[in-house]
């Protein structure tokens, strides 16, 4: 009986080691588990805030373009004259959406020249409006021919 003792000695032993071996491996499963949840739930919630921010963009596109339209159809009317056909025709254009680079860049600069006249005092937002906005439609006329190119 005294040559079993060191034996069960050792075998209880090597059952305590892989009892504890066991209890860190669990332990690891459950820190890895728990991890994965907190990046899950952390990539869910970068999800849903850059879904909120993509519909206030949107939200923001459809603002700023009907502000334009209002601007290009509306505004452009304003500063129509009877003695300047050319400047009318470009903003008939403007309004229809036809005006290619040479026209908004002849329109920005018609535009800007009776902006500064004296006489026109009345209607500066108006021309600032339409000025403004034949930079912007200048500006994407040219990335579009850039892209081309």
């Amino acid at each position: 009986m005294g040559t079993y003792l060191p034996l069960i000695a050792i075998f209880i032993s090597i059952v305590g080691l892989l009892a504890s071996l066991y209890k860190q491996n669990q332990d690891n499963k459950e820190n890895k588990r728990q991890t994965l949840e907190r990046e899950k739930k952390s990539q869910d919630e970068l999800i849903g805030r850059e879904v909120a921010r993509e519909a206030r963009m949107t939200k923001l596109e459809t603002k700023v373009e009907l502000f334009w339209n209002v601007v290009e159809t509306n505004v452009g009317q304003l500063l129509k004259s009877p003695t300047h056909l050319e400047k009318d025709k470009l903003l008939d254009k403007l309004a229809h959406k036809e005006l290619n680079i040479e026209e908004a860049e002849t329109l920005r600069s018609i535009l800007t020249d009776e902006m500064q006249l004296a006489g026109r005092q009345n209607g500066l937002i108006a021309y600032a409006l339409i000025i403004g906005r034949l930079e912007g439609i200048i500006y994407e006329l040219r990335a579009e021919e850039t892209k081309k190119c």
